[in-house]
């Protein structure tokens, strides 16, 4: 989180101005999907009602071409079948032959009737195979005096008919009757040709195959049904998907020319235009696309941020390592030179330069050792010589090392074992971490402060605490303290030379060993580094484990 914090830190006019040029388009993007999905969604809409529209007048249309294509093959008698049974007949049958099943039994009796003086008042009825009709009921008689009583009427007061078309009498519903006019050579209303319409053959077959035909040429993205009731609002017919009536959407409609006592209701559904999940699955989709390529090019300047980072730290290491080389070998150069010019006569003198230049030569192997080191340990070709040895000796042996290279009483060590603790270690391995841990103890706390080192047995394992009074180490370093390179570079710590590797190779060879290394740390009060190594199963065997012995 806190390298997250830093990246951001340092590249956040960058990373705004990414994120806005990555957004900006996304938003617009966005707007514009929205836009066009409610274009849809409203033209949809507008399509639906058109259909319904449509359907409705389609259906009016063809049931007002199918009764008057059915009636006009019988309206067109000659005048002579007003008054003439027989002629009437014979008109019928001829006209019967020409229509098709459906057409012929739309109609159920053909009727003519005479407006000339002498003539009788009933008019004449013949069924559509042209035969007689012995007998016809009151409500057809009172049906057919209804519709012939204004044509009777107008014939008494015009001189001439004008141009006329058909005129439907629905009062009795069982007998709906469609009358034309007929008129002589000087155009005088003489008489009216009539059908009655067989509404049991409309609703049986007539109906349905004109909802039929039509619902056949409804686009199947248009879910419709059709309901069709008669005068009495009982179901005549009920066609297609309309059970789901929590989203449908209902218009009604009455036939122009007959039957204008039923109803045809048109139910659609409500096209689902899926408008909200399609923006919300493409507006996640565009904000995880942004999200994503913000995301990438976080991960490039993070990336560029480290090579930056390592680089940088490389050229630290180098300017380090050629500092730490630099020193012992001018202390070694000097102190050679020294002794081969031969002004340097005294014997103990000679003795103190040899062992200046013994000292600084074991410095000098001593960090090329840790370079060499490093270098295996990143390449995991380290080979460890492992064996059971007494970390008490060991550690003993370290701190004796130091105490002569400080004053008396500068390092404190405490034993709290009680007894020989074993592990199972590379003794060159282990005591390379502790002799890091030391050094940086007494580099990083001053020359009068002390440096507590503590044995001690935790469960399993066997700790190595190292713990100094100095200048402590910040929060914001701790986590980056065992890292290749790093070295922190604020205050008292700046003029205090380092490779910055020691605490990286300690961290490797602690997890070689199945241990671990642990920092804490308060800026300005001391840090304390705990080293632990799990105890070796043969710890009790002291007398056939190898000790280390302390050097002199």
């Amino acid at each position: 989180m806190g390298r997250i914090k830093a990246i951001w830190e340092r590249s956040r006019l960058t990373t705004v101005a990414t994120a806005a040029l990555v957004l900006v388009p996304t938003g617009f993007l966005v707007q514009r999907q929205w836009r066009s999905l409610t274009q849809w969604h409203e033209a949809t809409d507008l399509a639906q009602n058109l259909t319904t529209d449509r359907l409705l007048l389609t259906l009016d249309e063809r049931l007002r071409q199918a009764i008057v294509k059915a009636a006009d093959a019988y309206l067109t008698a000659p005048s002579s079948a007003l008054h003439d049974e027989s002629k009437l007949k014979e008109f019928v049958r001829s006209r019967t032959k020409r229509l098709k099943d459906d057409e012929r039994n739309t109609i159920a009796y053909v009727m003519a009737q005479s407006f000339a003086q002498g003539q009788s008042d009933a008019p004449i009825f013949v069924n559509r195979d042209g035969d007689s009709v012995s007998e016809i009921s009151a409500e057809l008689s009172d049906s057919a005096f209804v519709a012939t009583l204004y044509w009777k009427l107008l014939a008494e007061k015009l001189n001439t008919l004008g141009p006329s078309g058909y005129s439907v009498e629905e009062s009795n519903q069982q007998y709906p009757i469609v009358i034309a006019p007929v008129s002589d050579e000087e155009r005088r209303l003489i008489g009216v040709i009539g059908v009655v319409l067989d509404p049991q053959h409309i609703r049986a077959r007539l109906i349905p195959q004109l909802v039929e035909h039509a619902m056949a040429e409804v686009p199947h993205t248009f879910p419709l049904a059709i309901c069709v009731h008669d005068e009495s609002n009982d179901l005549v017919l009920a066609q297609g998907e309309h059970d789901d009536h929590s989203v449908a959407i209902t218009k009604s409609a009455s036939p122009t020319f007959i039957l204008s006592d039923w109803q045809f209701h048109v139910i659609s559904r409500q096209i689902d235009v899926p408008l909200q999940h399609n923006l919300q699955l493409n507006i996640g989709l565009s904000i995880l696309l942004a999200l994503m390529v913000i995301a990438g090019i976080a991960i490039a300047i993070s990336n560029a941020a480290h090579q930056k980072h390592l680089s940088e730290l490389k050229t630290d290491f180098v300017s380090n390592v050629s500092h730490e080389l630099r020193t012992p070998v001018s202390s070694i150069r000097a102190f050679s030179e020294m002794i081969a010019s031969g002004r340097i006569k005294q014997p103990e003198k000679i003795q103190e330069f040899a062992q200046h230049i013994e000292d600084e030569s074991k410095r000098l192997s001593q960090l090329i050792e840790n370079v060499l080191d490093f270098s295996k340990l990143e390449k995991d070709h380290k080979q460890y010589t492992k064996t059971t040895l007494s970390i008490n000796h060991l550690l003993t042996d370290c701190v004796h090392s130091f105490m002569h290279r400080v004053e008396e009483g500068r390092i404190v060590f405490a034993d709290s074992c009680g007894k020989p603790v074993f592990v199972h270690a590379d003794a060159e391995s282990i005591r390379m971490v502790v002799n890091n841990l030391l050094d940086n103890a007494i580099k990083y706390s001053g020359s009068e402060k002390p440096v507590e080192v503590r044995l001690e047995v935790q469960s399993s394992d066997v700790a190595i605490t190292v713990s100094d009074h100095g200048i402590g180490i910040a929060k914001s370093d701790q986590s980056k303290i065992f890292e290749r390179f790093h070295r922190i570079s604020e205050g008292l710590i700046q003029p205090i030379r380092g490779t910055g590797l020691g605490l990286a190779i300690a961290k490797h060879i602690a997890e070689d060993h199945d241990g671990s290394i642990q920092l804490e740390s308060v800026l300005g009060m001391g840090s304390t580094f705990t080293f632990t190594l799990p105890i070796a199963e043969e710890q009790n065997q002291v007398t056939s484990a190898p000790q280390c012995a302390p050097s002199s």
